[in-house]
């Protein structure tokens, strides 16, 4: 009883964790929830994964939390008969004060069977998180799943990128294993100098070509190359160090303007100020002006 008491707390702590992943997720895709119209399958979905805690849940509070009183209360009771009628059976050749001694810590066995299996199970339960750490801690860094994967890493040439042509050359990605490929053998050329625009409905792989550029995730197949050169061979810190994005959304941290214009502080003041006299915000001190900039400017920041 004592072990099903504790599953039935490790399976209420486990099966939390996944509702609000999911409530998370159907949170930040809502707008694509909608337009597709999914709204009843995340909805079942959601009702599916309360359900599997609830059963959990129910079978921890109103199965084991009634009916393990029952039985430790028995236990508890039994012990303290058998050492009632052992002291009687042994009156004669027992002394008294420690037969009564016996009864009152076999009284009190109830309380400490009941405590012992409540630690026992907060510390099952509490290991859910030591878990995750250490699942965590053994995960795959992504430069031993990327470059090391492919012969080792390589350096970069002097000045890499130079010119800036992109070539994509079937390439293929996928963003696990065991789903679809996202990508399915895309092959362009875009030369040096170059403007190139990308067009396609939600969904079609727009956003993954910038993922496969920067390696957030590895393709399962072709090559990017990069004025010349695999970006599939060189480490994660120079590729992502050479090139940059403009995102959709400006974002701005917590901090003064500079933290945000040089975060690992690798640009002198001119190359600051410049980039803030090219957007007409060139006004105060870097270190004292705070990052409170209006959208608009932020994304005049960002070009």
């Amino acid at each position: 009883m004592c072990v099903r008491y504790v599953w039935a707390k490790r399976l209420d702590g486990i099966s939390g964790s996944p509702i609000f992943a999911h409530f998370g997720e159907t949170l930040t895709g809502i707008s694509t929830i909608r337009a597709f119209g999914h709204q009843r399958r995340f909805i079942a979905e959601n009702e599916s994964r309360i359900s599997i805690n609830q059963r959990a849940d129910y079978t921890q509070k109103c199965g084991c939390d009634r009916w393990l009183p029952v039985r430790l209360e028995t236990i508890g009771n039994s012990i303290t008969f058998v050492v009632a009628c052992l002291g009687v059976w042994q009156r004669g050749s027992t002394y008294t004060a420690l037969v009564g001694l016996t009864l009152s810590y076999a009284i009190d066995m109830t309380g400490l069977l009941s405590w012992l299996i409540r630690i026992v199970s907060e510390l099952e339960s509490n290991m859910v998180s030591v878990e995750r750490v250490s699942e965590y801690a053994e995960l795959e860094t992504e430069e031993a799943t990327g470059a090391v994967t492919r012969g080792g890493v390589k350096g970069t040439p002097a000045g890499w990128p130079s010119a800036g042509a992109i070539s994509f050359e079937r390439l293929e990605l996928r963003y696990r294993p065991g789903l679809p490929l996202v990508l399915k053998g895309v092959s362009f050329t875009v030369q040096a100098g170059e403007k190139a625009g990308i067009v396609g409905r939600t969904g079609s792989g727009k956003s993954t070509l910038i993922v496969a550029m920067w390696r957030l995730v590895e393709p399962c197949g072709g090559h990017v190359w990069l004025d010349g050169t695999d970006v599939g061979t060189i480490s994660l810190q120079d590729l992502r160090s050479r090139i940059t994005c403009i995102p959709q959304d400006p974002i701005l941290f917590s901090g003064n303007v500079r933290d945000n214009l040089d975060p690992f502080k690798q640009q002198g003041d001119e190359a600051l100020w410049f980039a803030l006299e090219s957007v007409q915000l060139k006004v105060g001190d870097l270190s004292q002006s705070t990052a409170c900039v209006s959208p608009y400017h932020a994304h005049r920041m960002s070009n």
